[in-house]
């Protein structure tokens, strides 16, 4: 339960809060400028812009698709026979 509470605060974290060290300035006309505060996701590109907490709880995350094992070592016998015939 611990875990899965460090990957909550982990995304919160990267997704959902602006970080003021990574504020980037925006010059504006007549010499002016303000600060964009950013979170880490939009500043490494995952996103272009800050999630909200609902929308982070429900995002859904397609599963993987299946790739069946390898199989090791030597093959059943009936695969041999069939091979050698």
């Amino acid at each position: 339960m611990s875990q899965c509470r460090m990957f909550l605060l982990g995304y919160v974290y990267n997704f959902c809060t602006d970080h003021d060290s990574l504020a980037i300035k925006l010059y504006l006309p007549n010499s002016a400028h303000c600060w964009v505060r950013r979170t880490p996701a939009v500043a490494a590109g995952l996103t272009d812009y800050r999630w909200s907490m609902l929308e982070l709880l429900i995002f859904k995350i397609p599963a993987p698709p299946f790739i069946p094992p390898k199989r090791r070592g030597r093959p059943p016998k009936p695969i041999l026979q069939e091979a050698s015939a």
